[in-house]
């Protein structure tokens, strides 16, 4: 029996020796867990991000000319990197924007410097202005080359008319005196050789111009997200996310709707020369294209055709309008005020271009010039043309939001 009691004792020594060890590995193990946790801590700390250092580079999705470097304590470098077209020259800048307080960037290099708040900029193309109209900052507009009387962005026109934005003359005949009594801190130029000419002169005055490459994308969302680099800016960078993001939404619900219709229509796009009489012709290597096959439509042109237009004569142009289910004419009525219809680039009565399916069915548009003052109000753009190709399917849209493009009569 005391044998048996010894065993016993021994036995219960054994599993309490047991669990005093079990107990001190738990008690290791949480030890352990905790100083692990207090390692990354530190290690986390000692890693953090310091002023001017690289937080994010922001590449848009449709554009492919720029992009945005934001740094840690709110500095950015607006990066544009333009490749070059059958007319424009390559670019590429770098622009520091640096607001009160920030750190400069470490380990960057940049072209120019902002300091401060951009309160004052000049725009000589038309479709710069409408991407600070968009983003409820026309007031930052100083000056631009568009004229009241020819003015479709409803909050630029009313500064034009009240002088809170000055018209600074058009691409052939600027004001340079005056851009430069404006003092801007930034001057948006396009990218003809022109545009390059004007810059330069510019730059030797002290200006800082920045090629904007909307004109270089091949699409119309690539050129609708340039509104992004606007709204980088003047500081309104999400804003300008939010715009693009709404825009391709509308879109889409417009390109599911193109995608029910039974069949597609052949779409002549031209423009006409008055000086050496000529129509040029649209290809698929032209933007335009983007606009008419995302509607579900295929443009017509001579087949071998190179580079993004092609100029044809009155007889060679008849033979694809016979082809035509629609015609647009992609320039503003503004150039040719007596227009009544097609007919009018007839003056030489060698044909008679009203015989023809589409003038004869009423399938013939002009672009509104609004359209190049607006070009990041991208969902408008398609619907307004698929509008044209398909006016039963958008028989309920209303009239305001068709008139990017419009029909070719007048009266």
């Amino acid at each position: 029996m005391d044998r048996k009691r010894a065993k016993q004792s021994v036995l219960a020594m054994l599993l309490a020796v047991c669990m005093l060890l079990l107990t001190a590995c738990g008690n290791t193990a949480v030890s352990s867990q905790a100083e692990s946790s207090q390692l990354e801590q530190e290690v986390s700390q000692s890693g953090a991000v310091q002023p001017g250092e690289l937080v994010e580079t922001y590449v848009p999705a449709y554009a492919t000319g720029f992009s945005i470097e934001y740094y840690e304590g709110g500095a950015k470098i607006i990066d544009t990197h333009i490749e070059a077209t059958a007319s424009t020259a390559a670019a590429a800048q770098r622009i520091l924007l640096l607001p009160e307080g920030a750190a400069e960037p470490v380990g960057a290099t940049w072209d120019a410097k902002i300091e401060g708040e951009v309160t004052s900029v000049v725009t000589l193309a038309s479709s710069h202005a409408g991407h600070f109209a968009n983003l409820d900052a026309i007031d930052v507009v100083k000056g631009c080359s568009i004229q009241a009387d020819s003015c479709y962005v409803d909050s630029l026109k009313q500064a034009l008319e009240n002088g809170s934005t000055v018209y600074v003359g058009s691409s052939s005949s600027l004001d340079q005196e005056l851009i430069t009594s404006l003092a801007p801190q930034v001057v948006f130029v396009g990218g003809m050789s022109g545009d390059v000419e004007v810059a330069q002169k510019l730059e030797e005055s002290g200006l800082l111009c920045v090629y904007f490459g909307d004109f270089a994308e091949e699409d119309y969302m690539g050129r609708a997200q340039w509104i992004e680099l606007a709204g980088a800016f003047i500081g309104k960078d999400q804003q300008a996310r939010d715009f693009i993001e709404e825009n391709k939404k509308q879109v889409d619900e417009v390109l599911e709707l193109v995608a029910s219709a039974e069949t597609h229509p052949s779409v002549l796009w031209y423009t006409h020369s008055s000086s050496a009489p000529h129509f040029n012709v649209r290809t698929t290597e032209d933007y335009v294209n983007s606009i008419v096959s995302a509607a579900g439509g295929e443009l017509l042109f001579p087949e071998g055709s190179e580079g993004n237009s092609v100029k044809l004569s009155n007889e060679d142009f008849l033979l694809l309008m016979d082809q035509a289910d629609k015609i647009v004419f992609g320039v503003s009525l503004n150039s040719y005020k007596d227009a009544k219809d097609m007919t009018y680039f007839n003056k030489e009565g060698q044909i008679d271009f009203a015989s023809t399916p589409a003038f004869a069915n009423g399938d013939c548009y002009v672009v509104g010039y609004d359209w190049a003052q607006d070009t990041a109000d991208a969902a408008e753009i398609i619907r307004s043309m698929a509008a044209c190709l398909y006016p039963d399917l958008f028989a309920d849209v209303p009239a305001e939001d068709k008139d990017k493009i419009i029909a070719f009569w007048v009266d």
